[in-house]
């Protein structure tokens, strides 16, 4: 047996069904399944919150899956510099991703809200 625990943080094997999600708020039994792995798939900024609060509503069938949502985010990926830039010039730009087909971490957002 692997001694070593893998932690990838990039998309590669978020919807990969050989890692486990590392969310461990995602449901029942996955902080279990995070004890007894060795192979943990971060998951996004962006994914997280929305599976957070998503998920809950789709398995209470108050949103249905294939329900088209879209998310905002102030700042995508800005980094410290221009974080700073913005707050001193008051100049934000929000970004709206349609998570169906333009966020690059659609493809996992989606594998764990369904």
């Amino acid at each position: 047996m692997v001694a070593t625990c893998i932690i990838d943080a990039s998309t590669a094997f978020r919807t990969d069904d050989n890692w486990v999600y590392g969310l461990p708020e995602l449901n029942k039994g996955q902080r279990e399944r995070l004890r007894n792995t060795k192979r943990i798939a971060v998951p996004g900024c962006h994914a997280s919150a929305f599976v957070l609060l998503i998920r809950p509503l789709v398995e209470a069938g108050i949103v249905p899956a294939d329900y088209p949502v879209t998310a905002f985010s102030l700042m995508f990926g800005a980094g410290r510099g221009n974080l700073r830039f913005h707050l001193q010039t008051g100049r934000f730009v929000h970004t709206q991703v349609n998570v169906h087909a333009l966020h690059r971490c659609a493809g996992c957002t989606l594998a764990q809200v369904v």
